[in-house]
């Protein structure tokens, strides 16, 4: 198997992870966090990490927010984001989660769960960036602004 072939398997095992992910969390929003995450996977470090900041930047993101923790809130906790006014409101619920321990955080994650779950937060945060601003920003957006970023490394 080439290193292209080893890439691909991975991209495509982190993909699946991210639909058991969303899968778990169900509903419309759900589904575009699970699109939007596959698209941004090849990027996945440096897609996550302008998300992260800028979401840190706006208020979305608080410090001590890692969007892996944030996704497995996701799955643990109850409610979903259709509950919920705002993307905002859904991710003061997960951490909330979280802070009081309902959430059990699991650190020692395989890379492809860590990855997952960091692609699936990452998801969440862009969904509450395009809110917040009444944007709508493409899957193809995003993973071109990681493609670029990594190039202009």
């Amino acid at each position: 198997m080439g290193l292209f072939d080893a890439i691909g398997s991975v991209i495509g095992a982190v993909c699946s992870a991210v639909g058991s992910v969303c899968s778990a969390v169900g509903g419309a929003i759900a589904a575009g966090i699970s699109t939007l995450a596959t698209a941004i996977a090849p990027y996945l470090a440096t897609v996550a990490t302008i998300v992260s900041a800028i979401a840190n930047v706006l208020g979305i993101f608080k410090e001590n927010d890692r969007p892996e923790h944030l996704a497995q809130a996701m799955e643990q906790m109850d409610k979903k984001p259709e509950d919920f006014d705002s993307i905002n409101e859904y991710i003061d619920y997960l951490r909330e989660g979280i802070r009081s321990g309902e959430v059990k955080l699991n650190d020692n994650l395989s890379d492809i769960q860590k990855a997952a779950y960091t692609a699936t937060g990452a998801a969440l945060g862009i969904k509450a960036i395009d809110e917040k601003y009444q944007l709508q920003t493409s899957d193809e957006f995003w993973g071109a602004m990681g493609k670029n970023s990594k190039k202009a490394r």
